[in-house]
């Protein structure tokens, strides 16, 4: 797995690996790999931190070692223009980012010194009476959005969509399954989904494909790289592969069979679907859902 902590991504879009706020230990563990250390509810990577709140979910991001930043072992950094504003004053961190076409707004002062916001990024924090820049932060600043609420499941991945969802990794009464349309070329609401349990292992790496190819999306949408590499970015096609070769035989790399219901293998329960934003933007893994059986 190879995993990229690029401080751009951080400031720019509150984003570390492919980590954002509100996602849980399950897909923080698949965008970053095994955490160095943890301490209660922070986990350590290097000398990055992900603070994990007491719903489970990540309520803050943050590098606070700006003179030797490391990703830890496993991982890379790209430091982008971290040399230069690392130590510089409020005024000079501004202009750094203004040349980059980025603008990072002053918020309320603070007792431990000033704070500059970028918008949908990270908050800068600087030391006091006017001293360098001594941290970067990605925080909530409000509530994160509820847990499903009661009767409903969260989606983890959609690798499988076409006009609504029609496949990937969700929860299900708790325990993670593998869901897949029929692919009626119907309406989202009339749909038929099988579900079928997932191991552990296979949850993960799963889960992992997933981010690999956010990262990808994520760097197609900021013209970092082409369709040519789909679906999977340089760094990672080896590790893209690996996962495809281990979910073989799995059936977690197969379509859904007919037939499993009858020889009672594989999917065992049948659904129809409802779906609800979680208000996550985590792409189209940004969804709750109401499974009912048929």
């Amino acid at each position: 797995m190879t995993v990229v902590f690029s401080i751009e991504d951080l400031i720019v879009r509150g984003s570390l690996g492919g980590a954002l706020l509100g996602i849980d230990g399950h897909e923080l563990r698949a965008c970053l790999g095994e955490r160095d250390a943890r301490a209660q509810q922070v986990w350590r990577y290097g000398s990055f931190e992900a603070h994990l709140l007491a719903c489970g979910r990540v309520g803050r991001l943050s590098l606070a070692e700006l003179g030797q930043p490391n990703a830890g072992e496993g991982r890379t950094l790209d430091p982008w223009i971290l040399a230069e504003l690392s130590g510089a004053s409020p005024s000079a961190v501004r202009a750094l980012l203004q040349r980059h076409e980025i603008d990072a707004r002053p918020v309320e002062a603070r007792d431990d010194g000033e704070v500059l916001q970028v918008e949908g990024g990270a908050e800068l924090h600087f030391a006091k009476a006017g001293g360098g820049l001594q941290a970067i932060v990605v925080r909530a600043t409000g509530e994160l959005p509820a847990p499903p609420p009661d009767g409903w499941d969260k989606i983890y991945s959609v690798p499988d969509w076409w006009d609504h969802p029609r496949g990937g990794v969700t929860n299900f009464r708790g325990v993670p399954h593998r869901f897949a349309s029929e692919f009626a070329d119907i309406d989202a609401d009339d749909d038929i989904y099988a579900l079928t349990p997932l191991s552990d292992e296979v949850f993960r790496l799963a889960l992992e494909d997933w981010q690999i190819w956010r990262r990808w999306e994520q760097a197609y949408q900021a013209r970092r790289t082409t369709m040519e590499t789909h679906p999977a970015l340089p760094a990672d096609q080896e590790r893209h592969r690996e996962i495809e070769q281990a979910l073989k035989g799995t059936g977690f790399d197969r379509a859904v069979d007919d037939d499993d219901f009858a020889r009672g293998e594989g999917p065992s329960i049948r659904v129809r679907a409802e779906y609800e934003s979680s208000g996550l933007d985590n792409g189209h893994a940004s969804l709750y859902v109401r499974w009912t059986p048929v």
